[in-house]
């Protein structure tokens, strides 16, 4: 349901979410909760691409 909501929100949005789960994943890689957040933002026919942009432009500094 997180994702969901994320997924729906501006880019913005959407870009903290994935900083928060790449920081999440980086500080417990095993933790299947976040592993699963982490799939369900890349889910869709543009998630894993949105994704992947959300993360070039965190890693520019957009954010």
């Amino acid at each position: 349901m997180l994702a969901q909501y994320y997924a729906s929100r501006s880019d913005s949005e959407f870009d903290r979410a994935v900083v928060w789960v790449e920081r999440a994943c980086a500080q417990q890689p095993e933790d299947d909760d976040v592993l699963a957040l982490r799939a369900d933002l890349q889910r869709g026919l543009f998630g894993s691409r949105r994704y992947r942009q959300a993360l070039e432009r965190v890693s520019d500094g957009v954010l």
